[in-house]
């Protein structure tokens, strides 16, 4: 209940008051009234005696005091007076000398005037007692609306402070709430911030800049450090990029190196090395003088290190793509080298009895030497291109073997000087996988077999590789080495992205994590083990290839060569020339030194019994020249020979894996030639029997 409610039931309760008081305070004066009009009208009546002296008068004058003892209506004196008069006139009468008249009439007088004044002063009081009333009620009816006037003020004074106080909690409730964000946002926030005054003090740390900085509290340097004057600031560089903030400036670095000889002794940085990007702005008061700045770091280690290893990535894919041209380039010499090699050994050995036989001997020997020596080089470009090309993720039956001895020949001049490579792969087992990506996972796996042993040693030291079914379906591909092992506080991690322990430039902690995203797509598992002895066996299940049969198809036959027309398409002159020189005696060989000309040819001559074409070639590639002939000489597409010293773009490596007909590598042996020739020429008017 307000106070003016109250107030309002006070003024209820004193009017009622007040109403009950004047009504008992008129009746008591109404009884009064008519007890001294019925006195006086009997007093007035006995007085009137006083004139008659006869007893009858007497007599009257007695019954009338008995009247007015017995009076219930007159006042007691009264009555109690009448009936002191009837004992003295008693008395009198009895003596034989009653009262007079005069004397009752005296008697009464004298009662009546004392009546008379008691009554007056019963009427006076009643009528100071009526004005002490309405005077209280007025006063009170004034003090009533005073008090009420200032219990409203009280009420709108309390109310209002009451909605004042309701405010300045509300207020304070918001402000707390700011205050418990403004710390959660400061404590839980992944950056680490540092709050200095306007004289460069360290003020306050979050827990998160005392972790990056590797510091036992956050309340190191607290009060203490001053990042415009301390050595350790200046020595860091920090002073120098912090002092634009305070001068009211916002500046941003990135890629910031902080190392522990430079921030010691404030910041010992337990964990080495660190790259941060650094923010720092100013803090200004309603005057917009600076009064603190911020500093706020990000710890960007990791991420410096993925874009570095990324950038590596990058390098090494463009490597690839850089081997694939360089391979190109290199087979097509090759490619004459080798048949101007092969036509001299034919040369010299049908012709060759001119020459002393010491000399003959000699010539062909070195021959002979020339030609392992293209063969082994064609061997490298080979493996070179297989691991430069993009992967059709296509599945096959592969064979082991084959996956594993291009990436031994491969690693040779890595791996000869840390340990004795053993290959105990059998040629009987193969799997189901994509060729390239399998080849991938056996690369890796032999690097780091190879990168966990130290050179100097080879003797000493060994690399394994065995393969062997399992009682699963799975044939399981092992690579073990002797090196230093995978310590055990690091082995849940060696499959993880970008995790490496190489320094960066010598390894991007990929190819772990990609080997084994290769097999798990194969349907197969990799797993490790540590050797009891020392280093490490990677395993690689993959799904068996049913049956089991050696892949390799036995040579058909070489059919006896017959006298074709050939016309070669290609953009290396000397390729040409040279193939003319080594099939001149069996063949019409007829060159075209674009594709162009290659169709203008054909559409002044169709009677070409082979067509070997250049799949890589400027201005009109072999794909544009096949569809050209498909349209104007479809009977020779089906006599197409596709050659090519590499394909390095994905169009390209489509075309070649998409052509059914024969393909040559280059360079090429003149056997394999001979029998491309021989499947795509049919007896006609040009072949000469």
């Amino acid at each position: 209940m307000t106070s003016e409610t109250r107030g309002r039931w006070m003024l209820v309760a004193g009017l009622i008051g007040v109403l009950v008081f004047l009504g008992v305070c008129g009746t008591v004066l109404k009884g009064v009234r008519d007890d001294r009009a019925a006195i006086e009208a009997r007093v007035g009546w006995l007085m009137g005696l006083q004139t008659t002296e006869s007893p009858a008068d007497a007599t009257r004058a007695v019954a009338a005091a008995r009247a007015v003892s017995a009076c219930a209506d007159c006042l007691p004196a009264t009555r109690e007076a009448a009936a002191g008069w009837l004992r003295v006139a008693d008395a009198n009468v009895a003596l034989g000398d009653p009262p007079s008249p005069a004397a009752v009439a005296g008697a009464l007088r004298a009662e009546n005037a004392a009546i008379s004044a008691q009554l007056g002063a019963a009427w006076n009081v009643v009528e100071l007692l009526l004005v002490c009333a309405v005077a209280f009620a007025l006063g009170f009816f004034a003090l009533l609306r005073v008090a009420l006037n200032r219990g409203r003020a009280r009420q709108a004074a309390y109310d209002a402070l009451a909605a004042e106080t309701r405010t300045r909690e509300q207020a304070q409730r918001v402000l707390e709430s700011e205050q418990a964000f403004s710390n959660s946002f400061f404590e839980f926030t992944p950056l680490g911030i540092q709050i200095f005054d306007a004289d460069g003090l360290s003020l306050r740390m979050n827990g998160e800049m005392a972790r990056m900085l590797g510091l036992p509290s956050r309340d190191v340097g607290v009060g203490v450090f001053n990042i415009l004057t301390d050595p350790a600031a200046v020595k860091g560089g920090y002073a120098t990029r912090a002092a634009p903030a305070f001068r009211g400036e916002v500046v941003e670095y990135r890629g910031q190196i902080a190392r522990p000889e430079d921030t010691a002794p404030f910041w010992p940085v337990t964990a080495g090395v660190r790259v941060f990007d650094e923010l720092y702005f100013p803090v200004r008061d309603t005057a917009g003088r600076v009064v603190s700045a911020v500093a706020v770091f990000r710890d960007d280690t990791e991420g410096q290190a993925a874009r570095q290893r990324l950038g590596l990535s990058e390098r090494m894919a463009a490597v690839g793509t850089l081997a694939a041209g360089v391979a190109h380039e290199i087979n097509n010499p090759m490619t004459y080298v080798a048949a101007n090699i092969a036509w001299l050994l034919r040369e010299l050995e049908t012709e060759g009895e001119a020459l002393p036989d010491q000399t003959r001997a000699a010539v062909l020997e070195s021959l002979r030497e020339a030609h392992d020596g293209v063969a082994r080089v064609r061997a490298i470009v080979r493996d070179l291109g297989t691991f430069s090309r993009a992967s059709p993720g296509v599945t096959a039956t592969v064979r082991l073997s084959d996956a594993v001895e291009p990436v031994l020949r491969m690693l040779a001049h890595e791996t000869r000087h840390r340990a004795t490579v053993i290959n105990r792969v059998p040629d009987t087992l193969s799997v189901h996988a994509d060729p390239l990506t399998l080849g991938q996972v056996v690369l890796n796996l032999v690097q780091n077999a190879a990168h966990a042993i130290e050179p100097g040693q080879p003797s000493a030291e060994h690399i394994e590789l065995t393969a062997a079914p399992l009682d699963d379906g799975r044939v399981r591909l092992s690579v073990a080495d002797s090196g230093r092992g995978i310590p055990l506080e690091i082995a849940a991690r060696v499959f993880d992205p970008f995790f490496t322990t190489k320094p960066v430039g010598q390894g991007m902690g990929l190819g772990l994590s990609v080997s084994r995203g290769i097999v798990n797509a194969l349907g197969g598992q990799l797993t490790f083990a540590r050797r009891p002895g020392g280093g490490t066996c990677f395993h690689v299940d993959l799904p068996v290839a049913r049956p089991q049969q050696a892949l390799s198809v036995p040579p058909t036959p070489t059919p006896a060569p017959r006298r074709t027309r050939l016309l070669i398409v290609d953009d290396e002159p000397m390729l040409t020339t040279s193939l003319r020189r080594l099939l001149g005696r069996r063949h019409e060989v007829v060159g075209a030194g674009s594709g162009a000309e290659a169709l203008a040819m054909v559409a002044q001559d169709r009677a070409w019994d082979a067509i070997l074409l250049d799949v890589m070639m400027p201005e009109m590639d072999g794909r544009a020249v096949l569809e050209a002939l498909e349209t104007q000489a479809p009977e020779l597409a089906p006599r197409v020979i596709l050659m090519s010293g590499g394909t390095f773009s994905a169009d390209s490596e489509a075309f070649w894996r998409s052509f059914k007909g024969p393909q040559l590598n280059k360079p090429f042996e003149t056997d394999t030639l001979e029998h491309a020739l021989a499947q795509v020429a049919e007896p006609g008017p040009s072949q000469s029997t």
